[in-house]
């Protein structure tokens, strides 16, 4: 019980925020894109370069048969939960070693997201700001999907 709750809250909740706002985000900046059309190459060029950024941190490409990015990591998790959760006996110790490694890739993720919203965000903002568009509003994201998860 003690090791579910652990797994459940704050880490699983954490991934599922930040896979949240990533959708989210992938979203207005596809909308961006299309309000641009074919105009302003160099707009356009950054919101190509986010979008690869965002996808990187959500499900980055690994090894052959290794698992990678937040997406991933997430789903490791959830598996090492439902382990924990549906079992009436002891914790297998590969449940455990699961949690602990999905554990470190979705912090990992996660910090590479909050470097996106704190550092690489307000650059992209600026860009569209200068071409007359609307900046993402990363804390009108976060509410949002505050609000969808506490539902």
């Amino acid at each position: 019980m003690q090791l579910g709750q652990q797994i459940f809250a704050p880490e699983t909740l954490e991934a599922r925020r930040a896979l949240a706002e990533i959708a989210s985000l992938q979203k207005q900046l596809a909308d961006r894109e299309q309000k641009l059309g074919e105009k302003n190459s160099d707009i356009k060029s950054a919101l190509a370069d986010a979008q690869t950024e965002i996808s990187k941190i959500e499900a980055k490409p690994g090894a052959v048969g290794q698992a990678s990015g937040l997406q991933d990591a997430f789903a490791d998790m959830a598996s090492a939960l439902r382990v924990v959760e549906g079992g009436d006996r002891a914790v297998p110790s590969q449940a455990t070693a699961v949690y602990d490694e999905s554990g470190q890739r979705v912090k990992a993720a996660i910090a590479e997201w909050s470097e996106f919203k704190t550092n690489r965000l307000p650059r992209l903002n600026r860009k569209l700001s200068e071409g007359n568009l609307a900046p993402i509003a990363i804390s009108e994201i976060e509410q949002e999907v505050e609000f969808l998860l506490s539902r």
